[in-house]
Formats: C-alpha cells, sequence, structure tokens
C-alpha cells in the first residue's frame, strides 16, 4: 500500500515539475519543452474472467486464478516509431500484479506524459521483484511467478501468465493449470471496424486522455484466432489420454491443431505475432503462439498486435 501511495504521487509529482519547467523556461537555460499531454492506462477483466461462459461445445467454463502483472506503459511515435513525431516526457517502467479474477473494478497501471502524435504501449509480463500486489494477488504469488523455467516455447524465463480453472459438462469435470513464460507487447489497437486506431493520439498541452485494457483469459480457448471464432473445450478435453481430469500444455502438444485460417498479415487481423510464428501444428501451438497474443486488447476495439517479449 505504501508503495501505491508512494507512485501515485510521484505520477502527480512528474505532472508538477513539467508545469513548474514550462513556466520558468523563461528564465531558466534548462527543459524548455511546454507542458505535456497525459495518458492514463486502467486495466480490468473480462465478464468471462469473473463469470466464466460456456463454449460452444457445450462446456461450462470457469477461472479460478488468473495471475499477470500489466504495466510498462509507453508513448511511441506515430505512425512510425522510427519518427520523432512522438516528444515523450516520462514513461511507466513499473508494473501491477493481479489476479484478474479478483479484480471487480478498473485499476490504473499507469500515467505517461508527452506530446504529438503519439501511441500507448504496454505489457502483460512476468512480475518485477518490485512490482506492485494488487487486488487477489499475493507476495507467493509474486515469488512463484518469479521462479525461471523451461518450457518448449521458452528458455529460462519467468511466468508471465498464470491460468487456472475447470471446464464441466454432463457431469464430467475437466481442469486446467497453464503457465505462459513469454511477455507480451501490446499495440496497435484498432477499432472493431479497423477505421481507427484507439491506443493512438494527436497530444497537445494539458491533454487528459484515458484508455482501458481488458484481460480476457477465455481467448485461449478460441477455435482459431479470429474475433468470429468460436470458444470450444472439446479439443482440449481429448488431451486428457491418461484420464486424471487435468489438462498440461505438454498434453496440449499431442492434440493436432484444427484447421483454421489464420488470417492476412499475421498478427494485425489474427492477433498474433507479426509474422513470427509459423502456423499451428499442435493445440499447444495455437494456445501458445496464437491465442497467447490476443489475452489483452484496449476495451471495445479488435485485436492488438501482440509482439513477444
Amino acid at each position: 500500500m505504501t508503495h501505491a501511495i508512494l507512485r501515485d504521487s510521484n505520477e502527480r509529482g512528474i505532472l508538477g515539475l513539467l508545469l513548474l519547467t514550462a513556466a520558468a523556461s523563461s528564465c531558466l537555460s534548462g527543459d524548455t519543452r511546454p507542458t505535456p499531454g497525459s495518458v492514463v492506462l486502467m486495466v480490468e477483466a473480462s465478464p468471462a474472467t469473473r463469470a466464466g461462459l460456456t463454449t460452444a461445445d457445450g462446456w461450462n467454463l470457469r477461472f479460478d486464478r488468473v495471475l499477470t502483472s500489466v504495466g510498462d506503459a509507453s508513448l511511441q511515435s506515430y505512425p512510425d516509431r522510427r519518427s520523432t513525431s512522438c516528444n515523450d516526457y516520462s514513461q511507466a517502467r513499473y508494473e501491477r500484479l493481479f489476479d484478474f479474477t479478483r479484480l471487480n473494478t478498473p485499476s490504473k497501471v499507469g500515467l505517461v506524459y508527452g506530446l504529438g502524435g503519439c501511441a500507448l504501449e504496454y505489457r502483460v509480463r512476468a512480475p518485477s521483484s518490485d512490482a506492485l500486489i494488487e487486488d487477489g494477488a499475493t507476495a507467493s504469488d509474486l515469488a512463484f511467478m518469479r521462479v525461471s523455467g523451461t518450457d518448449a516455447f521458452e528458455t529460462d524465463q519467468r511466468v508471465a501468465l498464470h491460468v487456472e480453472g475447470r471446464a464441466e459438462r454432463t457431469g464430467v469435470v475437466i481442469r486446467f493449470a497453464w503457465d505462459f513464460r513469454r511477455g507480451i507487447q501490446i499495440a496497435n489497437c484498432p477499432s472493431l471496424d479497423e477505421s481507427t486506431t484507439l491506443d493512438a493520439f494527436t497530444l497537445r498541452a494539458h491533454d487528459a486522455h484515458t484508455l482501458d485494457a481488458v484481460v480476457s483469459p477465455e481467448e485461449l480457448f478460441r477455435a482459431s484466432p479470429d474475433d468470429d471464432a468460436s470458444f470450444v473445450f472439446d479439443l482440449v478435453a481429448s488431451a486428457d489420454e491418461n484420464h486424471d481430469g487435468s489438462v498440461t500444455l505438454e498434453e496440449l502438444a499431442t492434440i493436432p491443431a484444427p484447421p483454421s485460417t489464420l488470417g492476412q498479415g499475421g498478427g494485425g487481423g489474427s492477433g498474433g505475432g507479426p509474422g513470427s510464428f509459423p502456423p499451428p501444428t499442435t493445440l499447444a501451438d495455437l494456445v501458445y503462439d496464437w491465442l497467447l497474443p490476443r489475452v489483452s486488447r484496449i476495451k471495445g476495439g479488435g485485436p492488438c498486435e501482440g509482439r513477444p517479449r
């Protein structure tokens, strides 16, 4: 709690310092940049995270834990990151660890300042040692997620997302507890009709914008990485070959990926990595490489570009 108060105070202090600097620019030889605009990044859980959903093939899917840290908000030049259209004044280089199944109201995760043509980016990632522990998460969760490990997709990485839950149909219960060791940089978030970019702004002095991000673990259960694809669970359930009532990521690797169209341009329409991965051959490939980048986006918008980090 003390760290949270200090950081919120520091954020307010940054703007105050910038205002004082601008006012004194006529007599000081230091920073003469004008007063910036600001963008606040909020995050919330999808309705399915808290209430579950019924899949197209009749499973009642529920989440027990959804642990990840969100933050590292930054401003980049828009539309070309290599340009100098955005004059970023500060970066929110910290993150907050949540259990999103217990997050009932939106929470602030970053505040950044800048001027010009800017786009906001943020990360869904493993928590740093000083990550703020928020609703539902504990110090034990932080310690668990900071232990490095190796899976079939990442080597010597900490846990970026832990998803735990169960699905039930006609008395059959299948549980899952999956650790994803790949962080995701969220950027280039379009509106649903792709007519605008929701995370891009022309920031002017004193502007104040708010972006609402959402974390949606149900995206891991799409039949394909497309918003029109159904949520399904039959394939996951079929991976329980030892009939212990639990399916691991390793078991998903034994199931062929369903036939699907991955969309044109990789990361654009599909929400996957920007051409980073080949078409999936196993269900584990589909979940880890193509569906994981879809777990966060700007609320009310289409799938963002999720870059592996």
